[in-house]
């Protein structure tokens, strides 16, 4: 796990050398996010149970300094990969308060030939968005936002360069970092574009001058392209703000509300106790409908949920608007939907199917280390089935081995078996009662 400790290591710890045991706790700590305090308390606890030996060498600044150290031998071994490597790749992506910055990298090719066959991961750093808010002035936030995420990705290296004992950055490195750096990819829209740029111009400390491409991340890309698509379209765009984008849409009340949640359960139930099974096969009520509206990938499973549940939907759907405890805009809006639902019908089948297919497609390149020569065969088979699916009518019958029901197929069962399943849950409430 680490190397043998050097005499400055050592220095670091009062109570005694770590043993295996010790860097293992230190590693969960930092593996699974928790303070200082509470991996020393469960460490003292961990060594009572086992009676080993005394807690001081498992305190809590025991513990910081084991992590540091771990922390110094993956940059080490980073360093040595950008040292070897002759060509580097950099990728940034904002999430919420952080910034993630990643690299790829060539290396040797390991018979000992004079080519770089192989590849490297590894993560650059994870920076608060910003910087300390503490820290800031009114003049930093005046600053242009491009160039503080340029300055952001030249801190991340020169961390990366930084000795744990002597805490000052290897400025070599950080040329040496900079000069193979040869393309850049961003995550998020203009302004990550433009501070690449600015890397790539060296108006930051550091110029990576050697960048030779510039791009945004496929899969990112991809995501955006397939949802506008949808969108600019007016009757599923009106169907998706009522159902998923709009303050008080169906799906994010069902989702945001518990009580809501409990009688789509109930519904959900006993749909299954009269009949067995849901559309799509399926055999087990669901709990939650999970929906961020940010993220492409959340929105393709809750639309075949919603294909899937409209008996149990539709249920709920009369249940409160039928319940005059309720408040009259929550009752009307109840009752509108379910006036609505079977003309939409085919909208969320379609919209479904469509999100399914674009989803499979980018998930193709939502990978760790995609192929640039798939791109073409992918993008081909893709825009062959798409045709199949929707310009040859081929989303209404069996759309190929392996691939099962469209969402189409099953929100049309669902619609045509809405009668009789009507009819089994009045036999199966009146054999209930009796």
């Amino acid at each position: 796990m680490v190397d043998v400790l050097s005499p400055s290591d050592v220095e670091l710890f009062r109570g005694g050398v770590p043993q295996i045991a010790d860097w293992l706790r230190a590693w969960r700590a930092c593996r699974t996010p928790t303070s200082w305090h509470a991996a020393e308390a469960q460490s003292i606890t961990d060594n009572f149970i086992h009676s080993s030996r005394k807690t001081e060498a498992t305190g809590r600044k025991s513990l910081k300094a084991m992590v540091a150290i771990l922390a110094d031998r993956v940059r080490a071994r980073k360093r040595q990969w950008v040292v070897e490597a002759s060509s580097i790749t950099i990728a940034l992506d904002d999430r919420h308060d952080y910034r993630g910055m990643c690299f790829k990298c060539d290396a040797p090719c390991t018979d000992g030939g004079g080519d770089n066959l192989g590849a490297r991961f590894g993560c650059l750093g994870v920076l608060r968005r910003g910087g300390k808010p503490l820290a800031k002035t009114l003049q930093d936030a005046n600053d242009d936002y491009s160039l503080a995420m340029a300055v952001s990705v030249i801190t991340a290296i020169e961390r990366l360069s930084t000795h744990v004992h002597t805490g000052v950055p290897d400025q070599d490195f950080v040329t040496m970092f900079c000069s193979k750096v040869r393309i850049g990819i961003a995550d998020g829209g203009s302004s990550a574009q433009k501070a690449l740029r600015f890397l790539a111009a060296g108006v930051p400390r550091g110029r990576m001058s050697g960048m030779l491409l510039i791009m945004r991340d496929p899969a990112h890309m991809l995501r955006i392209t397939t949802r506008d698509a949808m969108l600019a379209e007016d009757t599923f765009k009106s169907w998706w703000d009522d159902v998923f984008g709009e303050r008080h849409a169906l799906v994010p009340d069902i989702k945001n509300s518990g009580e809501w949640t409990e009688k789509l359960l109930i519904c959900q139930r006993l749909v299954l106790g009269s009949k067995g099974v849901m559309g799509g096969g399926m055999s087990v009520a669901q709990r939650a409908m999970s929906f961020a509206k940010q993220r492409f990938d959340s929105c393709a499973s809750p639309q075949r949920q919603f294909c899937c549940m409209l008996l149990p939907i539709a249920m709920m759907l009369a249940f409160v608007a039928s319940d005059t405890r309720l408040k009259a805009d929550t009752r009307s809006r109840a009752c509108r939907r379910l006036v609505e639902l079977p003309k939409h019908v085919v909208t969320a089948g379609l919209a479904a199917s469509y999100s399914h297919e674009a989803l499979l497609f980018v998930r193709q390149f939502d990978v760790r280390d995609h192929d640039p020569a798939l791109t073409w065969g992918a993008k081909q088979e893709f825009a062959d089935r798409m045709r199949c699916l929707f310009k040859e009518g081929g989303i209404f019958c069996d759309p190929g081995e392996g691939h099962g029901k469209t969402c189409l197929q099953i929100a049309l069962e669902q619609a045509r078996e809405a009668a009789v399943s009507y009819t089994h849950l009045r036999a199966h409430e009146t054999k209930a009662n009796l």
